[in-house]
């Protein structure tokens, strides 16, 4: 994915924080323009958070389905973890 950067959690807190000042200069200001970007700009880091939370809970299913079933082949990548993908590779 090209834009995979931008699931790096300090990006996606950085991006979080600039909705958030769009939005509230849109509200002060009542420049209604500013106020949808900055409200769009935190859905869509909201979304994505999202996403990523559904991913790690589906990789942490199938883990424990291959642990259940003594399945030890699965492989995990060595790279370009999440955080939650890093706690899960320590345990």
């Amino acid at each position: 994915m090209a834009y995979k950067w931008f699931y790096a959690t300090f990006v996606r807190l950085v991006a979080l924080m600039g909705g958030i000042a769009l939005l509230t200069a849109g509200i002060l200001e009542k420049v209604w323009w500013v106020g949808i970007a900055g409200g769009g700009l935190c859905a869509i880091v909201a979304w994505i958070s999202y996403q990523m939370q559904q991913q790690l809970r589906e990789k942490i299913w199938l883990m424990l389905e291959a642990i259940r079933n003594r399945d030890y082949s699965f492989r995990l990548p060595l790279y370009g973890f999440s955080g939650g993908e890093r706690v899960l590779q320590k345990h």
